[in-house]
This record gives C-alpha cells, structure tokens and sequence, in this order.
C-alpha cells in the first residue's frame, strides 16, 4: 500500500466515524481520484484490514457494521508488544465465556497486523510465560450478556437465583451496579430495594433485562461491600486487624503489599506485625489459618474466636 492510499484510508476512516458513513462519490470528489480507485481503497480495508464495512440501501452510505472496529496499528514499543503477549496468555486463564473468548480473538487479530519480526517474537515470548491461575467457575453465557448489558444500560434484571447449598430457585430483581470478578468467579453488587447485596454469577441460571432503569445513589461508595485487596463480603462494619508474624513467616510477608493502608512494624527478634483495616472477617480468617502457627491473631476479638472455634472442631475431627 503505498502513502497515498494509506493517506487515503486514514480519512475515510475518520470520515465514517465521523458522519457515520460515505458515498463513493464524495471520496471521488475529496480526493480527485476515480471510483475505480475508491473501489481498490474499500476492497483493501476490507480484505487486509478485516475492516467491516458494508453498504447501508437505506442510508445510502458505506457503513462500519461493527461500531467497535478501529484500524490496527503496527507502531508498538518493545514494552506494548510484551504487555500484549502477557495480557493475551493471562486471557486464556481467565474465563471461558463468549465475551472473553471474542477478546482473546482480538488480541490474536491485532498481533497479525505486526510486521512478521515482531509476530514471531511474541510467540516466543508466549511460550515462555505461564500464569497458574484460580479455577474458573462456570458462568452462563446468556446469564453473563444480560448483566453486561444491565451495568451498561443501567436497567434492572430479573433473575433465578440459587442460594450457596440451597435446593430452591428464587426468582430475583436486581438493579446491578458492579461487576466485580475474585478469585476465578464473576460476582455482581445489586440493589434489591430491600438491601445491597453481592452475587455469585455462577449460582445464576436465567437472567432477563427489563425496561426499568435505576440510578446508582450518590452515597454508595463499592469499597463499603467489596475490599479491592481481600475479598467481596457485603459488609460495612470495618475491624482493624493486628497480626504477627514468626521471625520465619516475616520475609515472605514484608515481599507483598497486603492492603493499601497496610502498617509493618518489624521487631527485634525477627518477627514483625502487620496491621491493616478491613471487613472481610472470614476470607482474612481462612488465610490467617493458612499460616498454622507463623501467624498470632491480635486483634480483633471477632478473628481470635472465629481461629479458636475453627481449631477446636479441627481437634475434633482428628481425635
């Protein structure tokens, strides 16, 4: 392709997105060539530049069919190209629904538009990385469509819903503010009119969009039902956790950042304390015990008798 037509497509391109659509005869016009070259130009965007353009009878335009399309470019940085090979392995751990599988496909499309150099070396650099990722739950591609378009639309949805170890479906009507995905599953903060609650998108069978819109309050804020570092517990009430950790565990602890108003204290012996607010009682629990012995419960008192409890039937099973 040489300048001139590249030129060319680039305004087409702009002019399409833009007004919406073109005529042949006002690319004729613009750029004083033949139809005969307008011809050559849309047959290349669409032939080379997978670019869905399509003649609209009602209209009277060359319209993109797909308003998502953009034109791909090949101008990427050592640093682009290698987020796009981990961004694109890190997809084919994530989810297995339709969206995702559309988003993986795209990063695939956009990796054929480098120049071949560049392909082959992110096929390398793919073989060379592996993410170990949380199991997926299984979400329904139809349950999953339904709740994008509510969070996008902001119209409520009615859906079957089933609880954790429950036998019953309920029929549910959601106004659904977040999606937020944890740990390999997809959950969505909602407003019932009773109550804002999380659900497991997993535990969802049938979801249908109605024609009633909502407006998120002003007043909700989604760290007081969800805690970015820890977890999706709908739960305002906020504890202060203190623990400490053994002179062994401590390394381990000072390599990450917990929580983002995390305090380390590191003491004389070795051990150090880590301290931090949050609401998630029982994932911070299930952790906690994940580190046996390593880890002394401070503070709060709710955490002390959740480990003690937990130990006791723990002693129980194994008497």
């Amino acid at each position: 392709m040489g300048k001139n037509q590249l030129e060319r497509i680039l305004e087409i391109d702009r002019i399409i997105r833009d007004r919406g659509g073109v005529t042949k005869e006002m690319l004729v016009s613009r750029f004083e060539i033949s139809e005969k070259s307008v011809e050559r130009d849309f047959s290349y965007m669409r032939d080379r530049l997978a670019a869905p353009l399509e003649y609209d009878r009602f209209k009277g335009l060359y319209i993109y069919s797909d308003e998502n399309y953009f034109l791909p470019s090949i101008s990427m940085s050592e640093g682009e190209v290698m987020a796009l090979a981990l961004s694109s392995e890190i997809l084919n751990h994530f989810s297995t629904t339709e969206d995702f599988q559309q988003l993986r496909e795209s990063f695939g499309r956009l990796a054929s538009y480098l120049p071949e150099k560049i392909q082959v070396n992110l096929s390398d650099l793919n073989n060379r990385v592996t993410v170990i990722s949380e199991q997926p739950t299984k979400v329904n591609n139809s349950v999953w469509k339904v709740l994008m378009e509510g969070v996008k639309e902001n119209k409520a949805v009615r859906v079957q819903y089933k609880k954790p170890g429950g036998d019953k479906w309920e029929e549910k009507t959601l106004e659904p503010y977040y999606l937020v995905a944890y740990k390999g599953s997809w959950y969505i903060v909602a407003n019932t009119l009773k109550d804002i609650r999380t659900y497991a998108l997993s535990r969802m069978k049938e979801a249908h969009k109605t024609s009633r819109a909502f407006t998120i309050p002003s007043t909700f804020i989604l760290d007081d039902y969800i805690d970015p570092e820890w977890g999706i517990y709908a739960r305002k009430e906020k504890y202060q956790f203190t623990l400490k950790f053994s002179p062994h565990a401590a390394p381990i602890i000072k390599e990450k950042r917990w929580h983002k108003d995390q305090n380390i204290e590191e003491l004389d012996d070795g051990s150090l304390i880590l301290s931090f607010p949050s609401g998630q009682l029982e994932t911070i629990g299930r952790w906690v015990l994940s580190w046996g012995s390593d880890v002394e419960v401070l503070e709060p008192d709710e955490l002390i008798l959740m480990i003690k409890k937990s130990n006791e039937n723990l002693l129980l099973k194994y008497k």
